[in-house]
């Protein structure tokens, strides 16, 4: 595969992924008891979101620019490589507000065993930076350009075999010509989570980590017990976090390779775990060039991708999604791969990755009023999220467990017959890199 056939394969894949099928978003509703009820506010809503990470699967990490999303940072990457059985803990911050406070500024007071002191510095982002001006060729996609090669295989399950109408096959050369299957269309939605505080959506806005203070979680912090946040653009904000909303147990993946051509992933069951979801994504380069990237995951019915799934997720649509068989349900320990997912990979799934969801802690003061007549006059809300997740790769599992250890040792895959699919090169590649890099 030539360096622009690869990074053609590689845009291709994460447009699709990216876009996935249509979401339905959240409306706002009220009890039905006090549909007449007029409410106002909140002055200030304070989320938290807090995330257990353990094997290759990442945290947030440090912090975004203008409070948006994260996928973790370098440092928390190396540490995944380095101690890959490690428990990582994540803690992120966002408060915004009806007011501004020209420069708003907000102080978190945690309890001690936090282990992070006695507050955090919440603080406003600084100003976007223009996006830069490109070259109008330059900006085009390189697949756009009638070079691109590949194709992108879809599966979804768990089982020894696929299900009907599997895999759903996406051919990235129709797509630069604008083709695009028909069978793209339709499948599972899934309702993402509501939009929390941020810059763009609120007057006044801080969170934390920052730039001021950055320090990691320690891996035995706790959320467990009084929090008060006080700033100059919010009323003062107290709430208590109980054990049930404490930071989630880290996850613990295995593969285990099973007769007949399928891989079995078992884990921990955690205790506050709602439900899990996994995805897998493997490929293989193929004879004449070109090559073929596979996605999988874990939902019973048709589901293109899954990424949306490896976030947080509301407890209501987690429980939704475990009727649709879409998540599994908290009871669930072990997933199969079917045999066709492992051998459109080229014999193996270069990365897995596991996510559970965890409850949430809602605070509205002050409380409804039981009176309808009355108004309520909400003057914060707070939100606690949970999630815990852990992932793999195929070749950098821990030394001291999954591989080399009798009980899971995988056998050699045969070397492939002559004229048959490979797997990419650049796969290997990269691993050794990777192992070069971080010593291991």
């Amino acid at each position: 595969m030539t360096p622009i056939a690869r990074r053609t394969w590689i845009a291709c894949a994460a447009a699709v992924v990216c876009t996935g099928p249509a979401v339905v978003g959240h409306a706002q509703t009220t009890a039905a008891g006090n549909a007449q009820q007029k409410v106002t506010g909140p002055q200030a809503r304070y989320w938290l979101s807090a995330e257990t990470a353990s094997g290759m699967g990442f945290g947030m990490g440090g912090a975004p620019a203008a409070g948006g999303g994260g996928m973790g940072n370098i440092a928390d990457m190396m540490n995944a490589m380095r101690n890959p059985n490690a428990p990582r803990k994540s803690l992120r911050l966002d408060l915004g507000a009806t007011r501004d406070g020209a420069p708003s500024s907000a102080s978190h007071q945690i309890p001690p065993g936090m282990a992070l002191g006695a507050s955090l510095p919440l603080i406003a982002p600084e100003p976007a930076t223009p996006p830069r001006e490109v070259d109008g060729d330059r900006d085009v996609p390189e697949f756009q350009r009638g070079e691109a090669k590949g194709r992108l295989l879809f599966f979804w399950g768990c089982g020894d075999k696929v299900g009907p109408g599997q895999p759903i096959v996406l051919d990235f050369a129709k797509l630069a010509d604008g083709q695009l299957p028909p069978d793209m269309r339709g499948g599972v939605s899934v309702r993402p989570p509501r939009s929390g505080p941020g810059a763009a959506r609120d007057r006044g806005y801080v969170y934390w980590p920052n730039k001021q203070m950055d320090t990691a979680v320690p891996a035995h912090a706790s959320l467990v017990g009084n929090h008060v946040v006080q700033g100059n653009l919010n009323p003062e904000i107290r709430f208590a976090v109980g054990t049930p909303h404490d930071f989630m147990e880290p996850l613990r993946l295995q593969r285990t390779p099973v007769a007949g051509g399928t891989q079995k992933l078992s884990w921990n069951a955690a205790a506050s775990a709602l439900g899990y979801f996994l995805t897998g994504m493997g490929g293989r380069e193929m004879a004449g060039g070109g090559g073929e990237m596979v996605l999988w995951n874990s939902s019973a019915v048709r589901l293109l991708g899954g990424e949306t799934l490896m976030g947080f997720l509301a407890p209501s649509e987690t429980e939704r999604l475990i009727r649709e068989k879409v998540v599994l349900p908290a009871t669930t320990t072990e997933c199969q791969i079917p045999r066709e997912v492992i051998a459109a990979a080229g014999g193996e799934l270069m990365m897995h990755s596991l996510n559970a969801f965890g409850p949430e802690l809602n605070v509205v003061h002050p409380p409804r009023p039981q009176d309808p007549k009355i108004d309520w006059n909400q003057e914060y809300a707070v939100k606690l999220r949970l999630r815990s997740s852990t992932g793999s790769i195929a070749g950098m599992d821990d030394r001291r467990g999954r591989r080399g250890s009798p009980e899971s040792a995988e056998a050699p895959s045969p070397p492939p017959a002559e004229g048959q699919a490979q797997k990419p090169k650049t796969v290997d590649a990269v691993k050794d890199a990777l192992k070069g890099l971080f010593g291991r």
